[in-house]
């Protein structure tokens, strides 16, 4: 159980941190900003996935479960805050 905890987050924090990349643009908050990350954007949300479902794994609980859609939740804040649709 600690093993899968701590493979969670280290990887779920890789996952923050290369969401947190795409805030370090110079380019102004809009379409633009998010298509010239999107690949962090993506690869973000491949570590989370990664995160949830390394973790489910090393617990001996099955892979595929809606569980797997928390790891998109940090990419996705970064897509809707890259775009300038969160509130200042």
């Amino acid at each position: 159980m600690v093993l899968g905890a701590g493979f969670f987050i280290v990887f779920m924090s890789l996952s923050l941190a290369l969401g947190a990349m795409t805030g370090w643009s110079s380019e102004e908050q809009g379409p633009e900003r998010l298509r010239s990350n999107i690949d962090i954007v993506i690869g973000s949300a491949l570590w989370g996935i990664i995160a949830v479902g390394g973790a489910r794994v090393i617990v001996r609980w099955r892979f595929l479960s809606p569980w797997l859609l928390t790891g998109l939740v940090p990419p996705v804040l970064v897509a809707v805050d890259s775009l300038g649709w969160l509130p200042a």
